[in-house]
């Protein structure tokens, strides 16, 4: 049997693939293809020629390796039985390029349509035909393989390299012709432009900060009529594809805000509002009566765990506070009934604060084998509640669920980015916006203490999965702070005139790796803030 550290070639890669299941050959050769690609590009630009099939061939292999779904196969089946991928790149190089440097780029070209190749043959042979072309095209064959162990390592760990650098954390032997290449297609960009898309996304791949997936999915399903018409036809098309793309995603994104905001004409100041897909289901009469019918038995167990509870004497550590917010559940579900009117925000919040309880090792411990049991139940009958009756409200706060903190942050010091966010938000930008109404900004304030206090409680937890999920917890809940103070600087820049694209905040937190922390400072630069 092979083992990575016998990898050094295309037949060992070849050998050691035969036990890997098809996604690990997919990502293999993809990121072997995509490596050489600088060398190959500063080559064809600097004769001023352009050549879309290679970079077609390897953005549906990056695709590939991503999701492999049916019609990504489709169009890989079609791009294959094409088969000129690699003769085009051939043939248009113009006579002045050396007979070895021909062999080189031929050889980078077909690597890259190897690459499409495994996606739709479930073998290692094409994948390792691409390794070890792209690696015999370039004169650092050591560096190449180094790269491939580690890409081997990460896929037999089953971790994913969606995110990983495409050199890992060696250094990058093509640096130098990619810097080429960035610089010629920024200030002299060869016909067929524009040329920022393609910049954008291998930029990307070297820095382990992909574009949307379905973005690059739309991309590669473009008909190949348009491929085939070349840059002229389709990088129009692409270019036009990422720019709605971002559009939609920025409203998407700024629609998971915790409320709008209207400028109050007789104050002169902005006001929060509920949003009306979810003030719907706030006040809805018949979705009330639906919601507090199915809640019963859910109040009925509440009562039943709080009165064991009690019954334990307040000698369970944290059994205040457990009673205390599975009271206020129970609360607002009379209120509803009183006033006919349901403050689902509030209900989140509560179950928020029952659900991470539910998961401190230290807090079950406390309860024991009796009382651990309902709870974790109740916590969940709760959630399952929500769900099932304000999934429109759910989904909308979906997007934020992908953020996560950069990985070197400390909590802290993103809490304070975010403070700062609310501060800015209250202060109406040290005074060029309209302020928010100061109970308004309370409800902020609300939120970052309840943040506060789940870092806190993440510091002592040790459970690898407990902490795992009250991270996923703090990051959720920190992005919608940043939503909300987007929302606030859309509506208090219209207020006065300065409205902008919301677009643009979007694009720049991307360009800065789309960490949590990236977001927060992209907010703080949209209300004007200069780090003061």
């Amino acid at each position: 049997m092979v083992e990575i550290s016998d990898i050094e070639d295309r037949e060992s890669l070849e050998a050691w693939l035969k036990d890997q299941p098809q996604e690990t050959a997919v990502w293999i050769a993809s990121r072997a293809a995509a490596r050489a690609l600088p060398l190959w590009w500063k080559a064809l630009i600097s004769d001023g020629s352009t050549n879309m099939p290679v970079l077609r061939a390897l953005l549906l292999s990056t695709v590939a390796a991503t999701k492999l779904t049916r019609s990504v196969m489709n169009a890989a089946n079609a791009f294959i039985a094409a088969d000129w991928a690699a003769n085009l790149a051939y043939y248009r190089l113009e006579a002045e390029v050396d007979q070895p440097s021909r062999h080189s780029l031929f050889d980078i070209a077909s690597a890259a349509e190897h690459a499409v190749y495994t996606a739709v043959y479930p073998n290692g042979r094409h994948s390792a035909y691409a390794a070890g072309e792209a690696a015999s095209a370039t004169s650092h064959q050591r560096s190449y393989w180094a790269v491939i162990h580690l890409d081997c390592e990460f896929l037999l760990a089953a971790e994913s390299l969606r995110y990983e650098p495409l050199w890992h954390d060696s250094p990058n032997p093509m640096s130098d012709r990619w810097d080429a290449v960035t610089a010629r297609l920024r200030d002299d960009p060869p016909p067929g432009g524009p040329w920022d898309f393609w910049r954008e996304w291998y930029q990307g791949l070297l820095d382990g900060s992909p574009m949307d997936p379905e973005l690059l999915t739309r991309i590669a399903l473009i008909d190949p009529e348009h491929w085939d018409a070349g840059p002229d036809r389709v990088n129009p098309m692409i270019a036009e594809m990422v720019a709605e793309h971002r559009r939609a995603k920025a409203t998407e994104l700024f629609n998971a805000t915790l409320f709008d905001f209207t400028f109050d004409h007789l104050e002169g100041v902005m006001r929060a509002v509920p949003l009306p897909k979810d003030w719907q289901n706030l006040d809805d009469p018949e979705s009330l009566a639906a919601f507090l019918e199915d809640a019963e038995s859910l109040a009925e167990s509440l009562e039943l765990f709080c009165a064991a509870l009690h019954a334990e004497g307040g000698a369970v550590q944290g059994g205040g506070a457990i009673v205390a917010y599975a009271n206020a559940v129970l609360d607002e579900l009379r209120r509803a009934e009183t006033y006919k009117q349901l403050r689902v925000g509030k209900l989140v919040e509560y179950g928020g604060i029952l659900e991470a309880a539910s998961v401190r090792e230290e807090v079950l411990r406390e309860l024991g084998p009796v009382l651990s049991e309902p709870f974790r139940r109740n916590v969940e009958s709760l959630k399952q509640l929500v769900r099932e009756h304000f999934a429109q409200s759910l989904a909308r706060f979906a997007p934020l669920r992908d953020f996560r903190m950069e990985e070197a942050a400390n909590p802290w010091e993103v809490l304070a980015t975010f403070r700062e966010i609310v501060a800015q938000v209250r202060s109406g930008a040290d005074g060029a916006l309209p302020v928010l109404h100061e109970d308004d900004a309370a409800v902020l304030d609300d939120v970052l203490d309840s943040i506060d206090l789940k870092i806190r409680g993440l510091q002592g937890a040790s459970d690898p999965d407990t902490r795992e999920s009250m991270k996923r917890d703090i990051d959720f809940e920190i992005a919608k702070i940043g939503a909300t103070g987007g929302v606030y600087a859309e509506r208090a820049k219209q207020a006065v005139g300065k409205a902008g694209e919301m677009a643009d905040a979007t694009l720049k937190w991307e360009k800065r790796g789309r960490g949590l922390w990236s977001f927060g400072k992209e907010i703080l630069e949209r209300l004007g803030w200069n780090g003061a």
